[in-house]
């Protein structure tokens, strides 16, 4: 028997994150854009494969976005041209990370 309350649960795409989504007070996950030049630029920076999105429920959690990407301190609504940089190292979880240079995927 399950003790979810909200009925729904996922997990965060990075696969060095791990985090959770299982109830309301979690961190926030957001979906990749329906703009194709944009979610490439995210299937770029998480280093996933375009094929991914086949997949059900994909989701990004907010750990991967600098507080600067955020439109509110609630940290649950992005910017429209947020992008990911923040991925944690695989050892250490997604306390410590990294930040991948966006200008790299652009060019």
């Amino acid at each position: 028997m399950s003790s979810r309350k909200s009925g729904y649960s996922f997990k965060c795409i990075v696969k060095s994150c791990g985090e959770l989504k299982i109830q309301k007070e979690s961190v926030s996950f957001f979906s990749f854009p329906k703009d194709p030049a944009r979610c490439k630029i995210w299937l770029e920076q998480c280093q996933l494969p375009a094929d991914i999105l086949s997949q059900k429920n994909i989701k990004l959690c907010g750990k991967h976005f600098e507080k600067n990407m955020f439109l509110n301190f609630l940290e649950n609504r992005l910017k429209p041209d947020a992008i990911p940089t923040l991925f944690p190292d695989e050892r250490d979880g997604c306390e410590v990370s990294h930040i991948k240079n966006i200008f790299e995927v652009i060019i």
